[in-house]
């Protein structure tokens, strides 16, 4: 039989024990409060960092995509085209794989090279309207206008390029090629004026 002294003993052993027992509890449930949050914060972290390299894979993906699909139409059209079209097809052909096959560097290099034989261009114009009739000067200076606008927009692109460092350039790339084509077609058709 326990008497009241070893009960009482016995109460306060199992206070002091309850007492430590709940500081050691405290102290351990704050440890994994804290471990929790901090989990939950790594998790959120690593659920953005990882959605946002998918999120650029993808666009990777799609744009490989789109270059593979396009490069096999310009390719099965320049087998289908009939000799009177061949010409104009293969130097379309050979822009789209120019621009195609190089790398950022390479890039800025052929396309300052087109600027500055826009700019060629335009000197070659200015110094025809010296000696031409005042009708001729207008239509020249017309295609001096446009050519200065083409030039200043593709000059813009490049600016752009070299600004950010990042893979914005491959889209600036496709337009820039685009782009390419029509200036040389202006330039073509007014060596044919």
């Amino acid at each position: 039989m326990i008497l009241n002294g070893q009960f009482k003993d016995i109460m306060e052993t199992q206070e002091k024990y309850m007492e430590q027992a709940e500081i050691k509890v405290k102290n351990i449930l704050s440890y994994l409060y804290e471990e929790e949050s901090d989990t939950l914060k790594e998790i959120s972290k690593l659920k953005e960092t990882m959605h946002q390299k998918i999120t650029s894979l993808e666009k990777k993906y799609e744009e490989v995509m789109n270059q593979r699909r396009e490069l096999e139409e310009k390719f099965n059209h320049l087998k289908e085209v009939t000799d009177d079209q061949w010409e104009t097809s293969r130097e379309d052909f050979e822009l789209f794989l120019q621009y195609a096959e190089i790398d950022r560097e390479t890039f800025i290099q052929k396309a300052e090279s087109l600027i500055e034989n826009i700019g060629g261009k335009i000197q070659e114009l200015e110094e025809k309207t010296a000696n031409v009739a005042s009708e001729t000067r207008e239509s020249i200076h017309e295609k001096i206008k446009n050519l200065n606008i083409s030039r200043n927009e593709l000059r813009a692109r490049v600016d752009k390029i070299k600004e950010n460092s990042g893979e914005q350039w491959k889209d600036i790339k496709d337009w820039f090629a685009e782009k390419s084509k029509s200036v040389k077609e202006y330039i073509s058709s007014i060596g044919h004026n």
